[in-house]
């Protein structure tokens, strides 16, 4: 049974038929297929780095209090989507069933590494786009799935996105290049989809 992680990009979360693209996108993929849904931050998050501008926060407290925001948006999909799975250590992820979708609570799953011995970076550097990777590479994931609300272009690279500002900094630090890499802009109802590495 194929484990796969999506990372769902905080801009989707405006999208008035989000969680039905969702289901669409998953019934077009294997039956089997264990899915880990990463959530991003959106105008949450997007507060918090206003508040950093403005307060002079810091790495280590604007960090804290973007991954705290992470949990707002993980309620709203836990609301639109019915039967997820809460996933909130490396356990619960290995232990999902064939054709099940675990929502991660990043913030759990943070505390777990790091009380494991991961290093995690606590900075703007590492978003949910490298938590992403790097959970994917902590549960031994077949592929990383990026939902974006934008094509990710001709002939793009992981570097490419992230001079465009596609993806952050540390997504290329996460990566391992066995694993598959693709982008799918979510807001084309055809999902079309681009690999990006591995």
């Amino acid at each position: 049974m194929s484990l796969v992680v999506y990372k769902l990009g905080g801009s989707l979360l405006d999208l008035p038929d989000l969680g039905e693209r969702l289901k669409t996108l998953w019934s077009a993929r294997p039956e089997e297929e264990r899915r880990l849904l990463i959530v991003g931050g959106g105008k949450f998050a997007d507060v918090v780095r206003e508040w950093d501008a403005r307060f002079g926060l810091g790495d280590e407290d604007a960090h804290e209090l973007a991954v705290m925001s992470l949990g707002l948006s993980e309620s709203l999909i836990e609301r639109m989507i019915p039967r997820l799975v809460p996933v909130q250590d490396f356990q619960d992820a290995l232990g999902l069933d064939a054709g099940e979708t675990g929502l991660v609570s990043v913030a759990e799953l943070l505390d777990v590494g790091e009380e494991a011995g991961e290093f995690v970076p606590r900075n703007w550097e590492f978003t949910t786009d490298s938590i992403s990777a790097w959970v994917a590479g902590l549960v031994e994931a077949e592929e990383l799935i990026l939902l974006k609300s934008t094509a990710c272009g001709e002939e793009p690279t992981i570097e490419s996105l992230q001079a465009q500002g596609k993806l952050d900094g540390a997504v290329g630090n996460c990566r391992e290049e066995r694993r598959r890499v693709n982008g799918i802009n979510l807001r084309d109802e055809k999902f079309p989809t681009t690999r990006l590495g591995g």
